[in-house]
């Protein structure tokens, strides 16, 4: 078993991992409290990561013809021999051995290597589909103050883009593309009064935009923002749903005054100056999260609360709490491309998959069970997600529908 556990465990690192061996890996990861540190410990010991990669070199071709046993029993003893000189400031020698032996294993003959790999288990096939469903995309709609509307994908047409110079003017520098919308506007070239302008996010849709002051925003799916083209006055001030990503640049009135930004969601207010944060409102919980600086909730009962970098503030009704030492990389894994998910309800992990991928979800059983799921991609099929979950054996899915046919697409959710 330790065999085949470092193996996963360097071709994590190397990131070649295939999808039913990153549900094996993520099954051994929740059994025990003992594998859950020590995958941690291979992922941020850098030091431990380049002791790796040397004993990669340095073994590999004096060992290439041996056999696994030949092998497993030099590898030892080689590591005792070096453990003082190389490794004393390493902590866990059990994770050393784990991954200095994958190093080792990767360089026996084609022979062996295929034997291990046709011997451990396989049994992850607890997805049934006949249609996979592909991931969601950057696409999004644009809206003007007007009601009509352009659409900025892949597929935006030569019109769009000349309905967007239109509506912004020919003072601006439009930048629209399939991924993001950028406007910019040079100081004193623009008169008049603002235009309010919305972006909506589909399911399975996401998009980024800059403002006209130099404000970063990414939306995910079934999200939206409400922006003026242009800040003008004391405040700049944007409404937004479901859940966005910011990183709010800093403005000067004449007088040299910061110019406070203003968030507003269905309950609450943020007040900014220059920062970076993400707003999760999906639910009737609002989860603000600050990656950077610091900000200031108001909430609707007059309740108000500060929150600095490494914290969260979590709205439910009228209750407003602020929590410390939160794990920023579970907040914002969405806006770098991941899902990350660490012993989650099923229910909170497919709300999730119900937007990105636009599917419906039904229950024939709920698992009381929670789960993890470790950096996947969010380019990811659907059924690659799927399978992680169903190799806990708690769980099983199916898919009906065909999206390429326009058919409504279900995933249902069973006991095993």
């Amino acid at each position: 078993m330790e065999e085949r556990i470092s193996i996963l465990l360097f071709k994590y690192l190397q990131e070649t991992l295939s999808p039913e061996e990153r549900a094996e890996l993520d099954l051994w990861v929740n059994e025990a409290p003992e594998n859950r540190e020590l995958f941690d410990r291979s992922q941020n010991d850098v030091e431990l990561i380049e002791w790796l990669r040397k004993r990669h070199q340095l073994f590999g071709p004096e060992y290439g013809a041996r056999t696994k046993g030949e092998i497993w029993s030099r590898f030892f003893g080689r590591v005792d021999a070096d453990w003082h000189r190389d490794v004393r400031r390493l902590r866990n020698r059990r994770l050393i051995a784990y991954l200095a032996a994958a190093s080792v294993l990767f360089t026996i003959s084609t022979f062996t290597y295929l034997y291990m790999q046709r011997s451990a288990p396989r049994e992850y096939k607890a997805v049934e589909y006949v249609h996979d469903v592909p991931a969601g995309s950057n696409q999004a709609v644009l809206t003007f103050g007007d009601g009509s509307s352009v659409g900025l994908d892949s597929g935006a047409s030569t019109s769009n883009i000349q309905r967007l110079q239109e509506w912004y003017g020919a003072s601006r520098d439009i930048n629209a593309s399939s991924t993001a919308l950028v406007l910019t506007i040079p100081n004193g070239t623009e008169t008049g009064k603002p235009q309010q302008h919305s972006i909506r996010t589909p399911q399975g849709g996401t998009y980024s935009l800059t403002l006209s002051d130099g404000t970063r925003v990414w939306l995910n799916a079934a999200s939206s923002i409400s922006y003026p083209t242009r800040f003008t006055g004391a405040e700049r001030r944007i409404v937004v749903t479901g859940e966005v990503y910011m990183e709010v640049a800093k403005a000067s009135s004449k007088d040299q005054k910061l110019i406070p930004f203003i968030v507003d969601t269905d309950g609450q207010s943020i007040t900014v100056r220059g920062t970076a944060f993400n707003i999760n409102a999906y639910d009737p919980m609002i989860v603000t999260t600050v990656t950077e600086g610091n900000i200031t909730i108001a909430t609707n009962k007059t309740k108000k609360a500060s929150v600095s970098a490494g914290q969260q503030a979590s709205l439910q009704g009228d209750q407003l709490q602020v929590s410390h030492g939160v794990d920023l990389s579970k907040a914002i894994a969405w806006k770098e491309g991941n899902f990350l998910f660490r012993r989650a309800s099923m229910e909170e992990i497919m709300k999730d998959v119900s937007r990105w991928y636009g599917v419906d979800v039904q229950y024939h059983t709920l698992p009381s069970s929670t789960f993890s799921i470790l950096n996947l991609s969010r380019t990811a099929n659907l059924s690659e997600l799927l399978e992680i979950l169903a190799a806990s054996k708690k769980v099983r899915f199916t898919i009906t529908g065909d999206k390429n046919a326009q058919e409504k697409v279900t995933v249902i959710v069973d006991k095993p």
